[in-house]
C-alpha cells in the first residue's frame, strides 16, 4: 500500500487551470460527456478509481459565488456524509470531503467525494475503491491539487 504515495509522480493539467500528480505508472483517460469531461486516473492492478470533473459556473451577474458551488457539490454527495476529520492542505481552495460506502452491482465501493471550490470554479474529484483503507490512503493524492 505504501507504493501509492511513495514513487514518482507525474503532474497532469486538467481543464480551467487545475492540475493534480499522480505516480506515473498509473493509466489515464477521458471519458467525454454533455456535463462535463471526466478525467480517470488509476493503477494497474488495482480497483482504485479517480473520476475528476472540472467545472467553469457562471451567473447572470458573473461567477458563481462559493457558497452556490458548495451547495451544488454537497447536492451530488446526497448518499455521503460529510467528513469533519478529512484534511485537504489546501490553504487557499475551499474544499468540502464526504465519505460513506455505496453498493454496485451488490459491492461494496468506499468513496470520498472532495469538492475545491473557487468563485466560478469548482472541481470535483471522487475516489473509489472496495478497499477503504486504499480509498483513505488515496485521499493523499488530493493534497497535490493546485491551480496553474
Amino acid at each position: 500500500m505504501t507504493e501509492l504515495l511513495h514513487c514518482a509522480l507525474k503532474e497532469y493539467e486538467l481543464p480551467n487551470g487545475w492540475a493534480i500528480s499522480f505516480p506515473e505508472s498509473w493509466s489515464h483517460e477521458i471519458e467525454r460527456h454533455p456535463e462535463g469531461d471526466q478525467y480517470l486516473f488509476y493503477p494497474q492492478n488495482n480497483d482504485l478509481t479517480f473520476r475528476i470533473t472540472s467545472f467553469r459556473v457562471e451567473n447572470e451577474t458573473g461567477d458563481a459565488p462559493i457558497e452556490v458551488l458548495r451547495d451544488v457539490f454537497s447536492s451530488s454527495c446526497s448518499s455521503l456524509k460529510k467528513s469533519k476529520t478529512t484534511r485537504i492542505a489546501n490553504n487557499s481552495i475551499a474544499t468540502e470531503c464526504y465519505i460513506g460506502v455505496e453498493k454496485e452491482g451488490g459491492q461494496k465501493i468506499h468513496r470520498a467525494a472532495i469538492g475545491f471550490i473557487m468563485e466560478g470554479f469548482l472541481l470535483s474529484v471522487n475516489i473509489y475503491a472496495t478497499n477503504r483503507k486504499i480509498a483513505n490512503k488515496a485521499l493523499g493524492y488530493a493534497n497535490t491539487i493546485c491551480r496553474v
